[in-house]
């Protein structure tokens, strides 16, 4: 069964189970509030046994919805990886959901056991764009999944305060911006995987000869994005990601023609953070004009 026939197929089993489905989201709630981690994963294997979906993108994609317990969340997730019937797509975010978990807690065990799983998804040697520039839904698609890679990959380094592995990530994402068509990408996921995509590159501007490359290139995705394609993509996105990309722009003015002082690497700091885990923090202050540890 084609690809668009199995979205229409589920949707409608879902539909029809949706009172049921319903009950079962009820069920796993109430499971989690009293950190009753077998009966919501009993529930959630339910709810995909009838193609319902909707909880596992809650857990993955709405953090409001997740435990409280920093450790109920990550437990949940290691336990969901056994789950039949998830979809490929939300293997792949149980997995940046799992490591920025493991993160919050500082878990080094976690991060050992999944790192090696992240650095195979953020194809940091090479990523073929025959294999990126295709159709297909944004969380689905594959240039979506490998930005979320790297970009989840950037807070890791971080927090093991690698800097050279920091600039290898920043370096393949800035050689992706230069390679690509972006013309031959879905415009919603060109435009919601743009945020990612700029945070990940940004150690690269520490080193001076690189900041000129950097500018270029980011200036032609904001000519790009800036166009009439985005404007209904631009209004109904929660997040701002052409201002984001234009505060960088400015950013890399500002140290072109004020020099490089702490005030700038300070706010480059804060924008490489996509995890508040506060040794993730503490790798992002390791960052320096210089670059290169």
């Amino acid at each position: 069964m084609g690809s668009w026939l199995q979205r229409v197929w589920r949707r409608w089993r879902g539909w029809c189970h949706r009172g049921r489905c319903s009950e079962l989201s009820h069920q796993i709630d109430a499971a989690l509030q009293n950190h009753d981690l077998a009966r919501a994963l009993k529930g959630l294997e339910l709810q995909l046994c009838l193609d319902c979906s909707h909880h596992v993108e809650r857990l993955l994609f709405v953090r409001q919805s997740r435990p409280a317990s920093q450790q109920l969340s990550l437990n949940l997730f290691m336990a969901m990886a056994d789950l039949p019937n998830l979809r490929d797509h939300h293997r792949f975010y149980l997995l940046i959901a799992t490591i920025h978990s493991a993160l919050q807690l500082d878990d080094a065990a976690c991060l050992t056991e999944f790192k090696p799983r992240l650095s195979q998804a953020a194809c940091l040697e090479h990523a073929p764009s025959r294999k990126l520039i295709v159709s297909g839904r944004n969380r689905e698609h594959p240039f979506k999944q490998l930005i979320s890679a790297r970009s989840c990959l950037l807070q890791v380094a971080l927090r093991d305060q690698n800097m050279v592995a920091c600039q290898r990530i920043a370096f393949a994402n800035l050689e992706l911006l230069e390679m690509l068509p972006w013309t031959k990408l879905p415009a919603d996921v060109l435009l919601r995987s743009t945020t990612n995509l700029v945070k990940a590159l940004l150690p690269c501007c520490v080193l001076d000869q690189q900041r000129g490359r950097v500018q270029t290139s980011l200036s032609r995705l904001e000519q790009q994005l800036s166009g009439a394609r985005f404007d209904a993509l631009r209004s109904s996105a929660r997040e701002d990601h052409l201002l984001f990309l234009r505060s960088v722009l400015a950013w890399l003015d500002a140290v072109k023609t004020n020099g490089e002082s702490v005030e700038l690497l300070n706010q480059l700091r804060s924008w490489l953070l996509s995890n508040d885990a506060s040794s993730v923090w503490a790798g992002s202050q390791q960052l320096t004009w210089i670059g290169l540890a």
